[in-house]
């Protein structure tokens, strides 16, 4: 079940997400680009099993120094480490399910999150920290838990650090979930069984609870081009907006949370991954509403249950910085590269005209961040609608018909 080799590609055969042919897998933007594989071998916990991991030829010189060392993407662990015995059920060859988790100083949430995965009774699981940067004690947490370990040099974002993990993962289906979580037991199989069961699934996606389970924060995630009545809601860009909905069955939503969200390795690859320009925010909305131009489905799942520390990991000054980029940056790509130009249009409008609440209320570091990022987009602007006709030609669609058919699973409650 491990994925098998695939044919290499170039840079010309993905852009920002959208493949160029009909044939591509994989993408530059997606960080394993099939230029080498790396084997990596080792023993842990008596099993010997051969990983593959997909690294592009620019980045495979400082990957392999990295993984050549003790805690170099490769599965941490020695006889000097005390391994949880669930921790020896998921150390196998071929992992059906490869769980993702992102961490930038988070060991206090990985203490939780860890030890509820190894409880899963889907045994067929692998787990990789990917860690941005953290100088707190999460390798040391993750070695004694027996996931794999995979630090970065730097904070990267989520989705970049969420695609360096899919490229050293083993498993057919890609769980994406955050570090400040914990899961009932059933939750990985209960997201697995509707991709077994249908190819056309492209994710699946969990009902979240708030941490005291008081709530339910995320549930089947709908659309709507008016402010929704008796609903919280979120405003997706100027003038579309997008809800929580409680759905007693499996429905298809137009969207999964990257927080608790099962992908198909095979399709994800053909997308080319999360687009790295969102490195937080937006990145889950992005790929779904790639996913559904081809008619590759995201289906809600009630009964994947998990509960969430909501926004805990931007609490600090700098997270709130990078939450408030990241927001920015996703709103602009996403009316630019994906929505219909009434949408775009209104979008860069606001998003610049913010400016000047910034400056009265004298926040100058986001007056600062809101410039900087807003330069940036701009300067992305020819790229992204050219990424546009490309991916709603080759759908025979159009950004307006795209979003009418998402408006319409609205209406649709328990479809598949």
């Amino acid at each position: 079940m491990r994925p098998s080799a695939r044919k290499p590609h170039t840079k010309a055969d993905c852009q920002g997400g959208v493949p160029n042919s009909g044939n591509v897998q994989l993408g530059t933007k997606y960080v394993p680009v099939i230029l080498e594989e790396v084997q990596a071998r080792e023993t842990i916990a008596g099993l010997r099993w051969w990983p593959t991991a997909r690294v592009p030829a620019r980045a495979v010189a400082s990957f392999r120094g990295k993984m050549n060392q003790a805690t170099g993407g490769d599965r941490i662990n020695d006889s000097s480490s005390p391994v949880h015995v669930a921790a020896k059920t998921i150390v196998n060859a071929n992992p059906v399910v490869s769980a993702i988790i992102v961490n930038w100083n988070g060991a206090h949430h990985l203490r939780i999150c860890l030890p509820s995965l190894l409880s899963q009774s889907f045994a067929s699981l692998e787990i990789i920290v990917v860690d941005n940067g953290s100088n707190d004690d999460s390798a040391e947490v993750t070695r004694e838990s027996g996931a794999r370990w995979l630090p970065l040099d730097k904070n990267l974002g989520l989705a970049p650090a969420l695609n360096r993990g899919a490229a050293i993962a083993c498993g057919d289906l890609l769980l994406f979930i955050n570090n400040d979580m914990r899961f009932d037991p059933g939750f990985v199989a209960a997201l697995a069984e509707p991709l077994e069961k249908n190819e056309q699934i492209f994710a699946t996606d969990g009902m979240q609870f708030n941490w005291d389970g008081s709530e339910r924060g995320h549930l089947a995630a709908r659309l709507a081009k008016s402010r929704p009545s008796g609903h919280s809601f979120t405003e997706l860009v100027p003038g579309l907006y997008f809800y929580q909905r409680e759905e007693p069955e499996k429905s298809a939503v137009f969207m999964g949370s990257a927080a608790c969200m099962l992908v198909r390795r095979t399709l994800f690859e053909k997308l080319c991954g999360f687009d790295e320009r969102l490195p937080l925010g937006y990145e889950d909305v992005e790929i779904c509403w790639r996913a559904w131009t081809r008619g590759w489905k995201t289906v809600y799942v009630p009964q994947a249950i998990c509960w969430h520390r909501v926004g805990s990991s931007g609490r600090s000054l700098e997270g709130m910085r990078m939450n408030f980029r990241g927001i920015l940056r996703g709103r602009l790509l996403l009316a630019t590269k994906l929505l219909p130009l009434r949408y775009a249009i209104r979008t860069w409008l606001v998003s610049t005209a913010a400016l000047g609440k910034d400056v009265c209320r004298m926040r100058w570091s986001f007056a600062k961040g809101r410039i900087e990022t807003v330069t940036h987009m701009a300067s992305l602007i020819p790229q992204l609608l050219r990424e546009r006709k490309l991916l709603f030609g080759g759908a025979g669609s159009s950004p307006e018909k795209h979003l009418d058919f998402l408006l319409r699973l609205t209406g649709r409650p328990g479809s598949l």
